[in-house]
């Protein structure tokens, strides 16, 4: 199975089929660090979405415990599903989802009448794992992708427009993990990353394999 690490992730308003997004932001969520924050409307409906980021996927599932720790309801539940996360709970309704993917930590709450959050957490999740054609109006230019002996991964990569640019590494085999800011791959055996670089009018791609 594909390991997937995730860098910078941020929202450009095309994430959601169907909603608009309001606003998205940083805020320091205390222990927790760093968190984006935004708010999509669906409808005459609000769905709150917060965003963390690790630097693992291993850290991530222990993030997930943490912000589980924090929410008021004990009947919040882990739930079996092939379509949403790596692991996965859902509040009774759905009114709040809690998953993770990769080494994101998301959670995805009815904010004012929206009936079930479901629906979006589905299209985030579908939108972080997928493998989209590259092209678009203006998009990011990667000059330079690197793997050196030790599995550090070099990356270079600019926005025409000078917008902000989030990345998603992809090995088929191998695990990636970020080190002191830098991703890293742990192969078993010489493996290829698949960079994907998301701008806001954009995607690009390219592919390097570790030094040999």
């Amino acid at each position: 199975m594909d390991d997937l690490l995730i860098l910078g992730f941020r929202f450009f308003g095309n994430e959601v089929p169907e909603a608009q997004l309001e606003r998205a932001r940083h805020l320091d969520a205390g222990k927790l660090g760093t968190v984006l924050r935004s708010m999509w409307r669906r409808g005459t409906g609000l769905v709150a979405v917060d965003v963390l980021e690790r630097d693992s996927a291993v850290e991530a599932e222990l993030t997930l415990q943490d912000v589980l720790g924090e929410v008021q309801s004990p009947l919040v539940a882990q739930t079996e599903t092939q379509d949403l996360g790596d692991t996965t709970y859902v509040m009774p309704g759905g009114g709040g989802v809690y998953f993770v993917r990769a080494n994101l930590v998301m959670v995805v709450r009815d904010a004012g009448d929206a009936t079930s959050v479901l629906d979006t957490a589905r299209a985030l999740d579908s939108w972080v794992i997928a493998v989209p054609e590259p092209g678009g109006t203006a998009p990011p230019q990667i000059r330079r992708v690197d793997v050196s002996d030790q599995g550090e991964i070099d990356i270079d990569i600019v926005d025409p427009l000078g917008h902000p640019v989030w990345v998603k590494l992809r090995a088929v085999e191998g695990r990636l993990f970020r080190r002191q800011n830098k991703a890293v791959l742990e192969p078993g055996r010489p493996a290829e990353v698949t960079v994907v670089a998301v701008g806001e009018n954009g995607i690009a791609m390219a592919q390097a394999r570790p030094a040999t």
